[in-house]
């Protein structure tokens, strides 16, 4: 083995362990999108102790597609249908 093969051994050696470096390194989790707008500030209301009313319209909904929405849903609401 002369010294030139050392030197392409030596190179794909840096390279396989740069590249396990990178498959390994922890990847950043996803930014966190809102499902619904408003939702997020719903959930920060129940966190907080401050549950609205569940048969409540939210606030920039359509009442009507509201109603249709818990129609949706009898067993979580049906006193409000």
């Amino acid at each position: 083995m002369d010294s030139n093969d050392l030197v392409v051994y030596g190179i794909l050696g840096l390279v396989l362990v740069a590249g396990a470096f990178l498959v390994l390194t922890p990847q950043p989790a996803p930014a966190v999108q809102e499902i619904a707008p408003g939702y997020m500030a719903l959930a920060q209301k129940a966190g907080a102790g401050e549950i609205p009313d569940k048969c409540k319209v939210p606030p920039g909904q359509d009442p009507v597609k509201w109603k249709e929405h818990l129609g949706h849903h009898p067993d979580q609401y049906a006193e409000c249908l």
